[in-house]
């Protein structure tokens, strides 16, 4: 019975609607976009119209091929980069594991026999360096928000949460009161990558702040996520984007972003001799090898003593 791509990526979707969070599922809907508009082209059918056990290997290759050559953000509405300025190798190598992903599923679903996607070969990524932040950086951007005001208050704890408990964005927008242990000193991270939940110690700096805000400058709302905007609506996505793009003018450190923070707990866990099975579930990766690029980075920087340090929360022995 025939199924068609446009079928099979409504009942994908939908699978991943389930487990995954909206942030993971806009993204698969997203790099999949170009997929779908890719064979669209490619057959002269629409997408209603392709039967999905009619798509080999060799569309596959050839899709890789059209990733590599493709100009970055050469359709985006708003975002426009240097002509000739192509994908990079980890970008091409993210929307092509989702393309796996899509007919693992359809293999495990039952709507193909054969998966066209099992030898496809992913583009080799070059580690990257991400510099973490030093002492005198945070010190910086810390010096950026006024303690005594609302949005001050907010932002240090924003920040803090990111860089000292190792936090996603997105993690952070859906962080929610019930979720503080302040008496005990851990966080519940819960919603997070892969729909998992879990627990990270409370670092004194942190919880300085978030109890600061809470006590103080949190607006008088009914719902119960921690972080609001002026209004006292739930912090969004485009509220940190655009309080970064705020920072990164204000500090002068043009390098800054959420994730970079998220990148210097990591970094700076394994240079404080923190075990690398602890960074991974502190941290909410799935497999190891994710966590390892840390260790490899830290490798790197052991020379360095003015990278962030981390409260000795995260590094005493446990037992």
């Amino acid at each position: 019975m025939l199924c068609s791509l446009q079928n099979a990526l409504e009942l994908f979707f939908i699978d991943r609607e389930t487990y995954c969070s909206q942030q993971t599922v806009d993204n698969y809907k997203s790099t999949l976009r170009y997929f779908t508009d890719f064979m669209v082209d490619r057959l002269q059918l629409q997408s209603d119209q392709i039967d999905v056990s009619s798509i080999t290997l060799d569309d596959l290759k050839i899709y890789s091929v059209y990733l590599k050559n493709k100009d970055k953000n050469d359709n985006h509405q708003f975002i426009k980069t240097d002509v000739g300025e192509k994908l990079s190798s980890r970008t091409r190598k993210d929307y092509l594991k989702n393309v796996k992903a899509f007919f693992n599923f359809l293999v495990d679903d039952g709507k193909l026999t054969e998966n066209p996607a099992d030898k496809l070969k992913l583009p080799r990524v070059n580690m990257k360096i991400i510099e973490p932040l030093t002492i005198d950086e945070v010190k910086i951007l810390d010096d950026c928000f006024r303690l005594n005001t609302k949005f001050g208050c907010r932002n240090l704890a924003i920040v803090h949460c990111l860089l000292d408990e190792g936090m996603r964005s997105g993690e952070v927008q859906r962080l929610k009161i019930s979720d503080l242990h302040f008496d005990s000193d851990y966080i519940i991270i819960r919603k997070s990558k892969g729909g998992k939940t879990r627990i990270v110690p409370m670092a004194r700096i942190t919880k300085k702040y978030l109890s600061r805000y809470l006590n103080e400058k949190r607006p008088d709302v009914s719902h119960e996520y921690v972080f609001c905007t002026e209004f006292g609506a739930p912090l969004t996505g485009d509220s940190i984007k655009s309080l970064f793009g705020r920072l990164k003018k204000s500090s002068g450190i043009t390098r800054i972003y959420p994730h970079l923070l998220r990148h210097t707990f990591g970094t700076s866990f394994i240079l404080g001799g923190g075990d690398i099975e602890f960074l991974r579930i502190y941290m909410g990766h799935s497999s190891i090898e994710t966590t390892q690029n840390y260790l490899h980075i830290a490798n790197n920087l052991r020379f360095c003593q003015n990278v962030y340090r981390l409260d000795n929360i995260f590094l005493k022995q446990t037992y």
